[in-house]
């Protein structure tokens, strides 16, 4: 992974848009931040159902139909 040091860093200009582009460019991605944050979260949910579901499925300690009935 390339790298950079600061120094570099402060050689390059950072634009400072009006308020107007800036409520813009938010209007438009704002939207789409918060279905990636909605979706992250929907991930570690499904993440954590099939870490606890898995190992009794696989050990047989539950089987698929009562894991559905589990889950719902």
């Amino acid at each position: 992974m390339p790298r950079t040091s600061w120094s570099k860093m402060q050689a390059f200009p950072i634009p400072i848009l009006p308020d107007g582009v800036r409520s813009a460019f938010n209007a438009i991605v704002q939207p789409m931040h918060d279905k990636i944050m909605e979706t992250v979260s929907e991930n570690r949910g499904l993440a954590e159902t099939r870490d606890y579901l898995l190992p009794k499925l696989m050990s047989g300690e539950i089987c698929a139909n009562k894991a559905e009935a589990l889950v719902a």
